[in-house]
């Protein structure tokens, strides 16, 4: 798999939108493989594409990750594989309300989550933040 890049929204991405049913996801991602245990919504990895997709009990699309080595975009500023502080100061120039957390940033106003190891923005989920947009 190549990386790629995804633009986000508050409503997910341009293939997948937080909202659409678990069927519909599927056959415009195609091949997948679903991780779930007891105790963890179901959620399938789409490895040609380097997202993960959790669904609630709906079996609607509750949140979407994209992960390192592909590319999160919000509104031109690049995402993922950066320092975090750089991040944030890229979104504070554009507008982007961010609160600072143990594992990285919110975005509440996006509903976005960032989640840092180290001090690089390793991944980025759309939907389900603790403060996410209704």
């Amino acid at each position: 798999m190549s990386a790629k890049v995804w633009d986000i929204t508050s409503e997910g991405l341009k293939t997948v939108k937080v909202g659409d049913h678990r069927d519909k996801v599927r056959s415009s991602l195609g091949p997948f493989r679903t991780l779930q245990s007891p105790y963890d919504p179901e959620r399938d990895q789409f490895l040609n594409h380097g997202l993960q997709v959790t669904y609630g009990s709906d079996s609607r699309t509750r949140e979407i990750m994209v992960d390192i080595p592909n590319q999160a975009r919000l509104r031109g500023v690049d995402l993922l594989g950066r320092p975090v502080d750089d991040v944030l100061n890229d979104l504070n120039v554009i507008g982007v309300k961010i609160l600072r957390d143990t594992d990285g940033a919110i975005l509440p106003e996006e509903g976005i989550s960032l989640y840092v190891v180290g001090a690089n923005v390793e991944s980025v989920t759309v939907g389900y933040p603790p403060i996410a947009k209704a």
